[in-house]
Formats: C-alpha cells, sequence, structure tokens
C-alpha cells in the first residue's frame, strides 16, 4: 500500500498545524524533521523565527550539531542568502513534489505499530504534543525503530510464542538490547539528559 502525494500533503499539513505559530509556515519537506525534535530544540527553532526567518535544512543542521543550543548562534548559522537569481535558472517551488515524489511509493505500516511508536515517544519526551509523536512514528528517522516495534508485534501476536524455546529467546535478546542501549546512552551527554527528561523507568 502506498500513499499519494495528496494523502501526505494532508497529514503534513494536519502536523504543521500544532507546531508554534513561527513554525507553520515551513515547506512540507521539512516538518517530519521539525516534528522530531526534543521539546527544547523547538523552542529553540520557534525563538529563532520569531526573531527572523532562517533557513530551516541549516537550522536543522545547526541543531543536530549542537548539544548546547544558542537562538542567536541558531540565527547566524542558518541566515538565508541574500535575494537573487540562483545558479542553474529557474527553480521549481519548493513545496512542489517533483515527479519522482509523486510516483514513489511509500510504504504504509500498521496503524497499530505507530500507535505504539508515537505512545513510547510520547512516555519519552512528556511536552511532545500527539500530532507530534504521530509525525515522528512515521519520520524516516524512526524507520528502524518502527520495524523493531512490528517485528516484536508480530513475534508476541505468533503462534510460535506458544513455544518456551521462542519466548525466552526473545527475553534474553531483550536483556541484552537493553544493555548495549544503555551503553550508548553513557556515552553521550545528549542522551543522558533526554533520558533525566523523560518519564523512562531504568527497572
Amino acid at each position: 500500500m502506498s500513499e499519494s502525494w495528496d494523502s501526505r500533503k494532508k497529514r503534513l499539513v494536519k502536523v504543521r498545524e500544532g507546531f508554534p505559530d513561527s513554525l507553520r509556515e515551513i515547506p512540507y519537506r521539512y516538518v517530519e524533521d521539525v516534528a522530531g525534535l526534543s521539546p527544547d530544540a523547538l523552542r529553540a527553532l520557534d525563538r529563532a523565527f520569531r526573531i527572523e526567518t532562517v533557513n530551516v535544512p541549516r537550522a536543522l543542521q545547526y541543531i543536530r550539531e549542537n548539544l548546547v543550543l544558542s537562538v542567536e548562534d541558531l540565527c547566524e548559522f542558518a541566515r538565508p542568502e541574500k535575494p537573487g537569481p540562483k545558479r542553474g535558472g529557474t527553480e521549481t517551488p519548493e513545496d512542489a513534489p517533483s515527479s519522482q515524489q509523486k510516483d514513489m511509493p511509500s510504504f504504509v505500516p500498521d496503524t497499530r505499530d505507530t500507535q505504539a511508536l508515537a505512545g513510547l515517544l510520547m512516555t519519552c519526551y512528556p511536552s511532545m504534543p500527539k500530532v507530534s509523536a504521530d509525525a515522528m512514528a512515521t519520520a524516516d528517522v524512526m524507520r528502524e525503530a518502527l520495524n523493531v516495534v512490528a517485528a516484536t508485534r508480530e513475534a508476541i501476536e505468533s503462534d510460535h510464542a506458544q513455544s518456551d524455546f521462542v519466548i525466552l529467546s526473545l527475553f534474553q535478546l531483550f536483556a541484552q538490547a537493553k544493555k548495549q542501549v544503555l551503553e550508548i546512552i553513557r556515552g553521550n551527554p545528549a542522551f543522558q539528559k533526554a533520558l533525566e527528561q523523560s518519564k523512562i523507568s531504568l527497572d
């Protein structure tokens, strides 16, 4: 099953309506990326846009590369180029999909899995609006996480889950994965801060 451009556009419009006023005119192509920002990063971007219009991809790059966000530095880093003709002639409007985008099918996951992942995101980020969590759950950056959610559901719902071999193997798999993820978190100050601000229990 694929999602048409019109359907995707309607979904992005709905997501964008949940943004702060200053961010409700950003191009559709960046809506999912903005929806996936942490609350602190979203506030910084909102404040930057209230000061001046900034280049969205440059702003997202600054946010990804900096642990401590400065609104002034963000504005400076993402200040748009001076208006004028661009090399290469007339440009296509930013929000208009290319013919490749229109024709390229996109995978539509099971709504049970996207809802489950959105619920996990709202647990991790208590102040994240539901509309943002829903958009983030279907964003490309969460594709692997969504695959894990789907695979876990399918494994537990399978008739094979009646076997102790399957259940104990899954239990050990999740236990090992938890240790690996904790090591990653402990090695990254940004992840540690996010964990402290979340409602996640390590028990």
